[in-house]
């Protein structure tokens, strides 16, 4: 890996897209790894476009590597282009030491992000700083990230596209890049740490997809197994690349390679399923015969822990027929299955529809999964859930282990704690995006209503759009520095509030607030404070709610708001720089 004095020098890949650029090299039939390496060692090359097309006269695949000294690739204004059968490379500079020896840090869908899932918002300057955000956080695994480039707002998220059951849905938004982490390790690729692998479902026969997949896909890796299981283990066990795919060939010939390995899914096609179905020079007939078997991995069973309940959502090999309930429940707290593969039931956490237990903030239950309308077979499925409620961090970790026949396993979960979001309101109640210095504000952090969390916040700052001026608000232990300029946190229905008056830096109007946010189970205690020997209380943290060892790092807030000087009434020519802030 190259290091330089900007950061580690690694790369983010497009699928089936590239930008144009200026090409001042090319070359045929080499590798995709040889194509990164040219790439990543020339100093002139800023991006690499890697295709690879099928000859239909032999056929096999036919590859050139084409090396760009000027991309249009960093212009956020700039539109990609579709390139079928196409890896587009852009070299990056990741200050961080987590970045991994593969080919690439970060799979780019251009124009993309995650709706909702987010489990930390900040400010940064620019992407690669928040890249290596998502690298380096250690509150919880970061599978994704978005970053805004006219809002610089960096979105970290433990979720991505694949995530079973989290509602997942990826919205079109020009100037906003969504980028996966394909650092992860093969035992943290799924959130409950396991995986299985199942066929694509389409109008196509499976036959039919694994010949396409055979002719049009590349291959990362080609080895020589003795059968499907084994192909299957050597998917789930490769740590060069996050490996989602194999094709594993029974009729080829002896000692030739009849297992191929592929980090792509259709997922990363931009097309989805549809890819299969697209025209090809070589048609794809079914004669009868089965030239291969194509799996895809999927994650299987997971829990999704909210305010109000836990969400059990199941993924299955086969068509299910039943029903889904919690034990002892079986009318208040079920759902009904028809020759579904995915299916999920609502155990709420409160009340006696489903029963379910708590102590200490620990939410139990367990889950059954019946064929039968009526009666449990030694077929049937147990499960037993929890979800932990973390007060320190926003972590969520999940794992799952069969204890006893009919199969049961443990679910268990840390729930997912509301993402505080910071308003300031006017005095007319609306959202605050320009002001004038002296208008009275109201400054809140608040969560949802219904849920079992309380909040404080310390460390707060101001600062200044360009970065050259920050202000503490709010110290360490969630006293206010100076109460004439921001008085103390008090708790309001739906979190903390501070009336304050604007102000402003001499040199930005824009204000950049930033806050770092803890969780308590149920209504936070405040902490004392004084001034002048005068007592007050605020809602930050108490020195002895948490021994300095079991601390961890608080999540943190952001907010900008623009401020103009006071009495003045020249709009016209900040017009264009305060669009930029709301």
């Amino acid at each position: 890996m190259t290091t330089t004095v900007q950061g580690r020098v690694t790369f983010e890949k497009l699928t089936h897209m590239d930008y144009p650029g200026t090409t001042y090299f090319s070359i045929r039939n080499v590798s995709l790894y040889e194509c990164q390496s040219w790439c990543r060692d020339e100093v002139n090359c800023v991006s690499a476009v890697f295709s690879f097309v099928v000859n239909p006269l032999v056929p096999v695949q036919d590859t050139t590597c084409s090396l760009q000294n000027m991309t249009t690739s960093t212009k956020p204004n700039v539109l990609p282009q579709r390139s079928v059968n196409t890896y587009f490379l852009t070299k990056v500079h990741i200050s961080s030491e987590r970045v991994c020896n593969r080919l690439w840090t970060f799979e780019r869908i251009p124009n993309t992000f995650l709706r909702g899932l987010d489990n930390a918002i900040f400010y940064t300057s620019t992407k690669e700083i928040c890249l290596a955000a998502c690298l380096n956080e250690e509150r919880f695994l970061c599978r994704s990230v978005e970053f805004d480039y006219v809002k610089l707002e960096c979105h970290l998220s433990e979720y991505d596209r694949r995530s079973p059951g989290a509602f997942v849905v990826l919205v079109k938004r020009q100037t906003v890049d969504y980028f996966e982490n394909t650092c992860l390790q093969p035992e943290d690729i799924c959130r409950t740490g396991g995986r299985r692998y199942d066929f694509v479902h389409t109008d196509l026969t499976q036959s039919s997809v694994a010949h396409f997949v055979g002719l049009y896909y590349y291959s990362d890796k080609d080895i020589v197994v003795n059968t499907e299981e084994e192909c299957l283990q050597m998917c789930t066990q490769e740590n060069e690349f996050i490996c989602r795919s194999f094709l594993y060939s029974p009729e080829t010939r002896h000692v030739q390679p009849n297992c191929a390995l592929y980090h792509v899914d259709y997922v990363m096609m931009p097309d989805g399923k549809k890819t299969f179905l697209n025209p090809s020079p070589i048609p794809l007939l079914d004669i009868g015969e089965r030239t291969g078997i194509y799996l895809e991995a999927v994650c299987t069973i997971s829990i999704q822990c909210t305010d109000t309940k836990m969400v059990v959502f199941v993924r299955t090999n086969k068509p299910f027929h039943g029903r889904i309930y919690a034990l002892g429940r079986s009318e208040t707290c079920q759902a009904s299955v028809k020759n579904g593969n995915q299916f999920d039931l609502d155990v709420s956490l409160k009340g006696q529809d489903c029963n379910t237990e708590s102590v200490g903030g620990v939410f139990t239950n367990t889950v059954v999964l019946q064929h039968h309308s009526i009666v449990m077979t030694k077929s049937d499925k147990v499960y037993n859930i929890r979800c932990t409620y973390e007060t320190s961090s926003k972590n969520v970790s999940f794992g799952m282990m069969p204890v006893r026949d009919p199969d049961t396993a443990h679910v268990t979960g840390a729930p997912e704690a509301p993402l505080p979001s910071i308003h300031i309101l006017a005095q007319s109640g609306r959202e605050a995006t320009t002001v004038r210095i002296g208008d009275q504000l109201n400054f809140r952090i608040e969560i949802p209503q219904n849920t079992p969390y309380g909040i404080f916040a310390r460390s707060c700052l101001a600062m200044a759009k360009d970065g050259k001026s920050i202000f503490r608000i709010i110290d360490e232990d969630g006293c206010p520095v100076d109460r004439s300029i921001f008085p103390q946190f008090v708790q309001a229905e739906k979190g903390l509030e501070s009336t304050y008056e604007a102000f402003r830096f001499t040199e930005s109007y824009g204000v950049i607030f930033q806050c770092n946010v803890k969780y308590c189970i149920g209504k936070c205690e405040p902490v004392s404070c004084s001034e002048n020997k005068e007592e007050y209380m605020s809602w930050g943290r108490r020195k002895r709610d948490l021994q300095p060892e079991k601390e961890s790092k608080d999540m943190t807030l952001s907010h900008e708001i623009f401020v103009l000087d006071y009495g003045d009434e020249t709009l016209t020519s900040l017009k264009d720089v305060s669009q930029g802030f709301n």
